[in-house]
């Protein structure tokens, strides 16, 4: 092969290897993309779980309320302190919720930055690898 031939050989892989890092980085920008929509509809989905459960334990806590009222028995003394209780546990329930979307949205971000970093290091990879190729192709030629 001649000298001209061995630098276009070259030439052409660490073009191609620059070219597979640049995909890989796209992929990955799109797949951090997808992470972070994820994430969003896990956010929106904890708010909705969370209200959603607060809305079902007051009306729970009302319909208590309301029969004890019917049967007579007022709010008062120990029964107040069992109603309490059911409204805290409820809001426990309600922040439990919060918590497992907020650790789901974690999850998702933390994902969506890892994509990101691999992008750049298959980038940073493929033009590395390209200097390396025509650094090795052009040692190949005698002058």
């Amino acid at each position: 092969m001649s000298g001209w031939e061995l630098l276009t050989a070259a030439a052409l892989t660490a073009a191609n290897q620059v070219s597979q890092g640049v995909s890989a980085n796209k992929m990955a920008k799109y797949n951090a993309s997808v992470s972070e929509g994820y994430a969003a509809a896990a956010r929106d989905q904890a708010a909705f779980d969370e209200a959603r459960s607060r809305e079902q334990s007051r009306r729970a806590l009302g319909a208590r309320r309301t029969a004890y009222g019917a049967a007579g028995v007022t709010l008062e003394g120990t029964l107040i302190d069992v109603m309490g209780d059911a409204a805290a546990d409820a809001e426990l329930d309600a922040l439990s919720l919060r918590r497992r979307g907020d650790l789901e949205v974690w999850g998702r971000l933390n994902e969506a930055g890892s994509q990101r970093t691999r992008g750049r290091a298959a980038l940073q990879s493929g033009v590395m690898d390209a200097g390396a190729t025509l650094l090795s192709g052009a040692s190949k030629i005698k002058w």
